[in-house]
C-alpha cells in the first residue's frame, strides 16, 4: 500500500462515526473550551434540531415572544417580525455552526478565526449578557412553573431546584442534553399545540388581530377631523 493511500486511510477512519467510544449516558463532561479529537466527534441534522428546537419550544421563549405583544405591537406584524427574525438569525447561526465538525471547537471559540483574538471579545461579551438574560428570565419563569407544581410559596426554591437539575444536566454533558432535547422536542411540542388549542378556543383571537389593526390603522392614517383638531 503506498504512502497516499495509507494517509487517505487514516484520513476516512478519523471521518468515520466513532465505534470505540463510551455509550453511556452519565458521564461527567470531559470537553470545556479544548479541541474536541476527531474521534468524539458525531451527530446528525436531527439531533441538532432537537437540540435546539427543544432548548427554544418552553415557557422563556414563549413569554419572551409575547413581550412585542405587551408593549403594544400589532399580534400579527409582531408574528411576522419574530419570524423574519428568526429566520435571519437561524441562517447566520447554521452557517457558524458547520464550522463546529470540522473545527472541534465550541462557536465562540472558534469565532476569532472571524474577529481575530482581540476582536473576538466583542461578540463574546454580547453573547455572556444575552446568556445572562435569558438564564435569569429561565430561572424565575421555571421557579414559579415548579412552585406551582410542588405548591411552594417562595419563588426561590422553584429557581433552587431548577438552577441545581441544570448544573447536573451541564455537568453529565453531552449525551444526556441530547437526548434531553429529544424529549423536551416532543414535550415542548404537544404543549405548544394544547396552547393553541386552548388560545384559540377560549379566546376571540380574530378580533383581538382586527382590533389592534385597526389601532394601527388610525396611528398611520388618522382621519380628517383627527388632523383637522390636532
Amino acid at each position: 500500500m503506498s504512502t497516499k493511500e495509507t494517509r487517505m486511510g487514516r484520513a476516512h477512519a478519523s471521518a468515520a462515526p466513532d465505534q470505540t467510544a463510551p455509550t453511556r449516558t452519565l458521564r461527567v463532561e470531559r470537553r470545556s473550551i479544548d479541541v474536541v479529537p476527531d474521534d468524539e466527534r458525531h451527530g446528525s441534522p436531527w439531533s441538532q434540531f432537537t437540540l435546539w428546537f427543544g432548548a427554544n419550544m418552553q415557557i422563556t421563549a414563549i413569554v419572551d415572544g409575547a413581550l412585542a405583544v405587551v408593549f403594544g405591537a400589532d399580534a400579527l406584524w409582531a408574528i411576522i417580525g419574530l419570524l423574519i427574525g428568526n429566520v435571519l438569525g437561524g441562517v447566520v447561526m447554521a452557517l457558524h455552526s458547520a464550522q463546529g465538525p470540522r473545527l472541534g471547537l465550541p462557536q465562540m471559540i472558534s469565532s476569532r478565526a472571524q474577529f481575530g483574538v482581540y476582536g473576538a471579545v466583542v461578540p463574546l461579551v454580547l453573547v455572556i449578557l444575552l446568556y445572562l438574560g435569558f438564564a435569569a428570565t429561565g430561572a424565575v419563569l421555571a421557579g414559579q412553573a415548579v412552585n406551582a407544581l410542588l405548591h411552594v410559596d417562595a419563588t426561590w426554591v422553584g429557581i433552587i431546584v431548577f438552577g441545581a437539575l441544570t448544573a447536573v444536566i451541564a455537568t453529565l454533558g453531552y449525551r444526556l442534553i441530547h437526548i434531553i432535547g429529544r424529549i423536551s422536542t416532543v414535550v415542548g411540542t404537544l404543549g405548544f399545540i394544547y396552547l393553541a388549542i386552548r388560545l384559540f378556543t377560549v379566546h376571540d383571537v380574530g378580533s383581538a388581530v382586527n382590533v389592534n389593526r385597526s389601532r394601527w390603522r388610525r396611528s398611520c392614517w388618522p382621519s380628517p377631523s383627527a388632523r383637522a383638531g390636532s
